[in-house]
């Protein structure tokens, strides 16, 4: 027969393995989360480290344009004796060997082509 401190034992129990168990499955998937965002940062680190050895002067010149103005985000490559009017700030960069590299930056999905308007050139 079962009396009363029986059931207080075992429903005591039955309460701490629950939470027991909520706790831990709570503890190792916050883990297991923090563990795949540092294992997704260090991934992104490594490809960026990549296209930084392959292509560092064309890094180096978009890094000092965003230092010069830190708020712009979009920039236009143009040939020489090319114009382009916008009505938003952005970085006018010369054309010289960018677009390959610029279009493995874009495969690598570092920058993103919004190009919606054509570029005019003029004769030199």
């Amino acid at each position: 027969m079962l009396d009363w401190t029986t059931i207080g034992t075992h429903a005591a129990a039955f309460l701490v393995g629950a939470f027991t168990g909520a706790a831990g499955q709570y503890l190792a998937d916050r883990f297991t989360d923090q563990r795949r965002r540092q294992e997704a940062s260090a991934d992104a680190q490594k490809r960026f480290d990549r296209a930084h050895e392959a292509m560092p002067e064309c890094i180096a010149r978009l890094k000092s344009s965003i230092e010069h103005a830190p708020l712009v985000r979009e920039f236009v490559l143009l040939p020489k004796g090319a114009m382009y009017n916008s009505q938003t700030p952005i970085f006018r960069i010369p054309d010289d060997d960018m677009p390959a590299k610029v279009g493995l930056l874009e495969d690598a999905g570092y920058v993103h082509n919004v190009a919606t308007a054509h570029v005019a050139v003029l004769p030199v």
